[in-house]
């Protein structure tokens, strides 16, 4: 197998590793899948991972670009083109992040490094914050579960047990 074939594997291999961990979560996130084979609008605007179903891609949040590389990557530079497309022609406000797998070879071979998820400042203090107000909110929930009348209960349960809050 030649040298382009394996980098164009290796990068689809990862698209797909990160389509599994996503759709792991399809209780709180739409079934999400390639770009190369869902969305042509996506895959040349620098997007790799999408929702199958387009009207949900609000939902999904993010704008993944996928990369497998032995060396490091230019992020200010793909971050920065990834968003100037993203943000004119859709009005959307999907969150820039570039998941890389670090590989690095080893004679003939290729084996993991590391992996990482590179965004925007900016953008993980938006994450960050709703996080500790979700976390708020779910520690006034427990506060007041007891309040909940007994009917709501079992469904309110299920429900947080459902997205993994119990």
């Amino acid at each position: 197998m030649g040298k382009p074939n394996r980098n164009r594997n290796a990068g689809h291999q990862w698209e797909r590793d990160i389509c599994i961990f996503f759709n792991k979560y399809s209780n709180l996130l739409p079934t999400v899948g390639s770009a190369r084979n869902l969305s042509k609008f996506y895959d040349d605007n620098k997007v790799d991972i999408v929702t199958e179903n387009m009207s949900e891609m609000d939902n999904m949040l993010l704008a993944i670009q996928a990369k497998t590389t032995t060396n490091t990557i230019s992020y200010p530079k793909l971050l920065s083109v990834i968003r100037d497309r993203l943000k004119d022609p859709l009005r959307r406000d999907l969150i820039p992040i570039i998941f890389h797998r670090q590989t690095e070879a080893k004679g003939t071979r290729f084996y993991e490094r590391d992996r990482f998820a590179s965004l925007y400042l900016s953008d993980f203090m938006s994450i960050f914050t709703k996080m500790l107000a979700y976390k708020k909110g779910y520690e006034l929930l427990n506060k007041y579960f007891d309040s909940i009348p007994e009917e709501d209960k079992k469904p309110v349960g299920e429900e947080l047990e459902n997205i993994g809050l119990l």
